[in-house]
């Protein structure tokens, strides 16, 4: 039966070129970068740990696009895995919260403007929501893309469907992290079903939120 439920619990593997509507998956070694293609250019979520952007140049040329053709980064947190390849989009407008600037700094990387809580980016029809969720660092954020929710490293998945917060040793703050994760939950909860799949940095999509709000309810 231990064996059983460890296996049951196995993270989700990542996929890459994974893609629902405008938004893709990129693998880049063991994190994810995500494209979005909009009428006002491809927007890219997180930069990755590549030092030369290989599988977003990659993910790229197939659509015959290059890094020129990034408009805009936004960076879910200030952690260098998710900043390593932003030297490579020089025409692109970096965001990140505001209270990541200092995780930022120590990290070599500068963003270029600034979003907050409940602030909604619109790129042609497509919108982005941002949502502030400290805890695994004071400036990370979750970003709803129309109706996918990109989790970054707020949570990962699993292969029987649920959600954790990352592994603490991660975290800044691994008590905020999990309370956090709770409230956006709860938060959500009156929009549920509008998000058809929640996507990970570290792990593999999920269909649905449900596993948000079960992680949510849980005492």
């Amino acid at each position: 039966m231990l064996l059983l439920t460890l296996i049951s619990c196995t993270r989700l593997p990542i996929e890459d070129n994974w893609s629902h509507g405008s938004i893709t998956q990129v693998k880049d070694f063991f994190t994810s970068t995500f494209l979005i293609d909009t009428a006002d250019g491809l927007v890219l979520v997180d930069s990755g740990y590549d030092s030369e952007s290989k599988p977003i140049v990659k993910a790229l040329s197939e659509r015959g696009k290059s890094v020129d053709d990034i408009s805009t980064i936004l960076i879910s947190h200030g952690h260098v895995d998710h900043l390593t390849g932003l030297p490579n989009f020089p025409n692109a407008t970096i965001y990140a919260h505001e209270a990541e600037q200092t995780l930022l700094q120590e990290n070599n990387a500068e963003a270029t403007s600034f979003f907050a809580d409940g602030d909604i980016l619109t790129f042609g029809e497509t919108t982005i929501e941002i949502l502030h969720v400290a805890g695994h660092t004071e400036g990370n954020v979750v970003m709803l893309v129309d109706d996918v929710l990109l989790m970054g490293d707020t949570a990962q998945s699993y292969k029987d469907g649920t959600i954790t917060p990352v592994a603490e040793k991660h975290s800044e703050d691994p008590p905020q992290a999990e309370a956090a994760l709770k409230t956006l939950g709860q938060e959500l909860e009156p929009r549920i079903n509008d998000i058809s799949w929640m996507l990970f940095s570290h792990s593999g999509p999920i269909a649905g939120a449900q596993a948000l709000l079960d992680f949510a309810s849980e005492e």
